[in-house]
């Protein structure tokens, strides 16, 4: 009797052994992301991703709330990808950004969670969205990244390496409410962050202020925004009961 039933036995372990593997294989190869808010403010954090998605597209996907000194993970977010993008601020006016030096702008909501796959970087999917530089996270073959933000530039910092960046003669766009001019430096005040520029169109100089100095790539994604936003207008003055 005892051997007729060793077999089944023998088969009742090997089936649970082989279960408790699966389960073993499923958890090593999950992937997952904790991010860590060091600050004294709670958090919210933005990413965007392109692998997966349709060619030339960014899913860009937000707000993830973190609160302060805590540590949040998340499961099958973006670990899977080899290369992500996040954005992060906080309660008391700090940014986790490259600003807009950024090669990777992208648009997001004002405080409402989004989820949007879109070719970015020119127009935003929704109005009333801003576009933020995020910055760039190479995982490589890691399975379970940490992300920890202890820290972000002051908006201060962040001005004066822009204005390190800047040269004598330098092209560079002046952003206006209409339309972005080109212009070259002559000047460079770095006491008050102030820019002297000639514009190229007429010749004139003036002062600027460091914070409308864009680049060229910005400028162009100005243009294109401008170009919807009028888009829109001129079709509801043509067609008004379309656009309530």
């Amino acid at each position: 009797m005892l051997k007729s039933q060793l077999p089944k036995k023998l088969a009742v372990l090997v089936k649970l052994c082989v279960f408790c593997f699966s389960l073993l294989m499923a958890y090593s190869a999950r992937a997952d992301l904790t991010v860590c808010n060091k600050g004294d403010g709670d958090m919210i954090v933005a990413f965007s991703y392109s692998e997966g998605m349709p060619a030339g597209q960014y899913r860009n996907l937000g707000w993830l709330k973190i609160s302060a000194k805590q540590c949040q993970t998340y499961t099958d977010l973006v670990v899977d990808k080899e290369t992500f993008y996040y954005y992060a601020e906080d309660e008391v006016g700090n940014r986790w950004s490259d600003g807009d030096e950024s090669p990777h702008r992208m648009c997001i909501s004002q405080g409402a969670r989004f989820d949007d796959v879109y070719a970015g970087q020119k127009t935003c999917p929704r109005k009333n969205m801003l576009v933020r530089g995020f910055r760039k996270v190479e995982t490589g073959d890691s399975r379970h990244y940490r992300l920890n933000l202890t820290g972000s530039v002051s908006r201060a910092q962040q001005l004066a390496e822009k204005i390190d960046r800047l040269d004598i003669g330098d092209g560079v766009y002046i952003q206006g409410a209409f339309s972005d001019e080109l212009a070259y430096i002559v000047r460079i005040n770095k006491t008050d962050n102030t820019v002297k520029v000639r514009h190229a169109e007429d010749g004139t100089a003036r002062w600027v202020g460091i914070e409308q100095i864009i680049t060229r790539d910005q400028a162009q994604q100005n243009s294109a925004q401008r170009s919807v936003v009028g888009g829109a207008i001129i079709f509801c003055l043509f067609a008004p009961e379309q656009c309530k």
